[in-house]
């Protein structure tokens, strides 16, 4: 459980919380009073930090039509909580863009673990390498849209990598015609530290990207 695992590695108390996509909207309105914060309904979960007495909790929202789903949006959460117990623990506050690095970081958690979970039902290793071929196919559909915003590239560069951690190697193909600076974001973020100064070169990095920022 994810509760069990942030006690063990970070010492601190966790509520979780899974619940249908249905039911999503209510709880983030009864846990935003609760914990007097305001949550994004943009987003199908939510990470909230220890406040106004509460402990930490993890809410997770999954469709009842895909069984797969709830396991993405699962591990997608829970990265978001590792990461903040991890910068917390390291330098005593979020850095500036800690949201941008998150983001990617639990975008790629989720979908790596629902691609996995997808290969393991697959029998044989010819239909597992289709499985991948498509999956490419769909990121190379999405990147021929270029990403209008900070938060739509760097989702797409969790997407590049998670299928790049299963390759164990970043397919260049799918960088076709993305500006050298999107690649080298890509190959500094997989160096992730949860240091200071690694966060003021992701900084300087994530302003020279020619996207517009925001969500």
């Amino acid at each position: 459980m994810a509760k069990d695992a942030i006690k063990q590695r970070f010492g601190e108390e966790m509520g979780v919380e899974l619940v249908t996509l249905g039911k999503l909207d209510k709880r983030k309105t009864e846990l935003a009073k609760q914990y007097g914060k305001e949550i994004d309904n943009e987003f199908t979960g939510a990470f909230i930090p220890a406040m106004n007495g509460q402990t930490a909790y993890l809410l997770v929202g999954y469709s009842e039509d895909d069984e797969l789903d709830l396991f993405e949006k699962y591990h997608h959460e829970l990265q978001h909580a590792v990461d903040y117990f991890e910068v917390m623990k390291a330098i005593g506050e979020l850095p500036q863009y800690f949201a941008y690095y998150t983001e990617f970081n639990a975008g790629l958690e989720g979908f790596f673990k629902y691609n996995m979970a997808c290969l393991n039902m697959i029998p044989t290793e010819n239909e597992q390498r289709q499985f991948i071929v498509n999956a490419k196919a769909q990121l190379l559909k999405g990147l021929a849209m270029m990403p209008s915003t900070i938060f739509d590239l760097l989702c797409y560069l969790a997407r590049v990598s998670a299928i790049g951690r299963i390759e164990r190697k970043l397919d260049q193909a799918l960088f076709a015609g993305v500006p050298p600076v999107i690649t080298d974001l890509a190959n500094f973020i997989n160096k992730y530290e949860p240091t200071r100064q690694w966060y003021e070169e992701f900084k300087t990095k994530i302003e020279s990207i020619p996207v517009k920022g925001g969500k």
